[in-house]
């Protein structure tokens, strides 16, 4: 339920659930001393014992409460003898209720720290000319100070759907290319596979690889770590009638043919962002962070495949 919300947010939302939990402790208090339809005091031994049902569970509901807002896994374990001494205190089960809760904090623990991402190595095949990879400057990463990335972006598998559709909407809306997917490999899934009905499930198209990414840092969703779905995708040099979120203002175009070893790959690209440094900006910052090393690796990789497949078929 927290999933998403500022820290502000957060803090707000548990203040209402605590809010909640103190006001269905007076009703239940309440429905304990009083007969609703006699509207009369219930007789002493029922109260006594309606009360004591009501209290138990209000014990109950602040015990599961205690546990699922800690701040992390060792501190709900510190509190699980508190919150066991409160539930067996009014003769309940402890075992199911803070099992359930442990395991709720974790799977949110994990939801605020690990997400999901797909990111499109983009080969442009121009009509006339050699293809070339696309990356673009997104200005909202290293906290503002910029980095050279492929297109692509955050994934939800529960609203999203198939990642490479995902990724196709996105190279879309960031650059105006109308991405095609690349099988580098000889078993691939083919559309006539893509489109059979499944019950209860779905054909998704396998990435080229997957990559886990530690961020330093938290992305704008709040996560310190993504398991990126990495594609390759060919497009060909016609432009949709869109205004892109990155127009070639800050993209770069790099011949596949010089990305053929790590190291002519990292010399291409930063000769190329050099160019752009001092066509728009100045001077290069001498750190050259703007350009994370494994997005040379990838464009190495996708560079080796898509020729060796283009050799082998003669093109």
């Amino acid at each position: 339920m927290l999933y998403g919300l500022s820290d502000h947010m957060k803090a707000r939302v548990q203040l209402l659930d605590d809010g909640l939990i103190v006001v269905a402790a007076l009703l239940l208090a309440g429905l304990a001393l009083r007969d609703v339809a006699l509207n009369a005091r219930r007789p002493p031994y029922m109260a006594r014992q309606n009360l004591f049902v009501a209290l138990k569970y209000c014990a109950a509901a602040i015990a599961f409460s205690l546990v699922l807002y800690m701040a992390s896994e060792d501190a709900v374990r510190a509190q699980l003898p508190f919150a066991a001494a409160a539930l067996t205190l009014f003769g309940m089960e402890t075992s199911t209720l803070l099992a359930l809760a442990v395991e709720r904090k974790r799977a949110a623990s994990m939801n605020e720290t690990l997400g999901f991402a797909v990111t499109g190595v983009l080969i442009v095949k121009p009509s006339s000319g050699a293809p070339y990879f696309v990356l673009v400057r997104n200005e909202n990463l290293r906290e503002g100070a910029g980095m050279w990335v492929p297109p692509g972006g955050h994934y939800e598998p529960q609203h999203d759907g198939s990642p490479f559709e995902k990724l196709r909407a996105k190279i879309y809306a960031e650059v105006g290319f109308r991405a095609r997917l690349f099988h580098p490999y000889d078993v691939e899934l083919g559309p006539e596979e893509s489109e059979k009905k499944m019950e209860g499930g779905a054909w998704l198209p396998p990435p080229v690889f997957y990559l886990r990414e530690n961020l330093h840092g938290r992305c704008s969703w709040g996560h310190t770590s993504h398991l990126d779905f990495v594609y390759i995708c060919e497009s060909d040099d016609v432009v949709a009638n869109v205004q892109p979120k990155y127009p070639p203002a800050v993209q770069i175009h790099i011949p596949i043919e010089q990305c053929t070893t790590d190291i002519e790959a990292e010399r291409t690209i930063g000769q190329l962002i050099d160019n752009w440094w001092h066509t728009h900006r100045g001077e290069r910052p001498s750190s050259r962070a703007d350009l994370p090393r494994d997005v040379t690796w990838r464009l190495r990789i996708a560079a080796h495949l898509y020729l060796k497949q283009n050799l082998q078929l003669g093109k």
